[in-house]
């Protein structure tokens, strides 16, 4: 009667889903900490450091952060973060969890940094409408890097094969990266900070670099390909191997599980209906009673079994990783101020 009144009243597919996946949404966020550690640690005001009992501390959310959160309507992020941790089960040192906050992918902090990431390089762009902003570069005195070369933004997000019906693929990542590439063709990543220690040009930069901003190479179209083939061959099949990698992880130690669960139910539920034949069989007079109570525990058995196929079809489709979307975007165009004096 009990499992009868919860199958009315609660979508049971959805909350086992839930349940069973609540480990899985755990181990996604371990690259959280590599993250947000390079992002606070490069600009000037912050401070992410990892503490001796496994947790982290962000002394200071620099300024840039707390502005980009405010933009976005992010009111809850804080300034300050003396003891955080990316997954419960590493917490040690006997420190009791409610002193620890848990950040995971929809921490304020994360929404927060990602939402700055998005803005910040746009915010260099000069007021020039269409034009491809222009930055010079002082520091640069090696022959390498003695040639104009335009900065390329690539993101891309990946995606798995499972979808609930009516809904839309499920995107398991979005990732970017910065691209340059010269009159060479020569094609280069950059990292997260390529346009850092660069400046705008002034007026009297723009006209005399105006030459070699009218050069073929730079106006063909055929350079975003060039650069989209290069990103989707060498980085985004790299994210696709370390996103399988970590899914078939998180699938494996899932699947372990939650199917010891499931063949233990499964085999609960056969030893009853095995124990109410064989009652009826003994008890003719109430053989009636008995069958009834050895259907209930056969239904029981078998939208186990159901659940079983449907988790082992669902992992397979979570496995396979593919590419959803990617887009590629000229930021820059940068100029060695050697050139300029050349």
């Amino acid at each position: 009667q009990g499992r009868m009144l919860v199958s009315e009243n609660i979508d049971l597919s959805r909350l086992q889903d839930t349940m069973e996946g609540m480990q899985a949404q755990r181990l996604q966020t371990h690259d959280l900490k590599s993250f947000l550690s390079q992002v606070l640690n490069s600009l000037p005001t912050g401070h992410f450091s990892e503490r001796n009992d496994g947790s982290c501390r962000v002394g200071k959310v620099p300024g840039v952060i707390l502005q980009a959160a405010e933009q976005a309507g992010i009111r809850t992020l804080r300034k300050e973060y003396p003891q955080i941790c990316f997954d419960r089960p590493d917490i040690r040192g006997g420190i009791e969890a409610h002193q620890i906050e848990f950040v995971h992918v929809e921490h304020p902090l994360v929404k927060a940094i990602i939402s700055w990431v998005l803005q910040h390089w746009h915010r260099l762009r000069p007021e020039c409408g269409s034009k491809l902003p222009v930055l010079i570069d002082d520091v640069a005195v090696r022959s390498a890097n003695m040639d104009l070369h335009i900065v390329f933004s690539v993101a891309w997000s990946l995606q798995n094969a499972y979808r609930r019906e009516g809904s839309s693929p499920s995107v398991l990542a979005h990732e970017a990266c910065f691209l340059t590439v010269d009159r060479t063709g020569r094609i280069r990543p950059t990292g997260t900070r390529p346009l850092a220690g660069l400046r705008p040009a002034a007026a009297e930069e723009m006209v005399r670099v105006h030459e070699h901003l009218s050069e073929d190479w730079i106006a063909s179209y055929m350079l975003d390909d060039c650069v989209e083939e290069f990103a989707s061959d060498e980085l985004v099949e790299a994210s696709i191997e370390r996103m399988e990698s970590r899914e078939l992880e998180r699938i494996g130690r899932e699947k372990r599980e939650v199917l010891k669960n499931l063949n233990t139910l499964i085999a609960s539920d056969r030893r009853q209906e095995r124990r109410f034949e064989n009652l009826g069989k003994d008890n003719p007079a109430n053989s009636a009673v008995y069958n009834a109570s050895r259907v209930q525990f056969m239904k029981s058995r078998t939208q186990y079994e159901a659940r079983k196929l449907y988790r082992i079809r669902r992992w397979e489709q979570e496995a396979q990783i593919t590419l959803s979307r990617i887009t590629v975007r000229r930021e820059a165009a940068i100029v060695p101020a050697a050139l300029l004096r050349a």
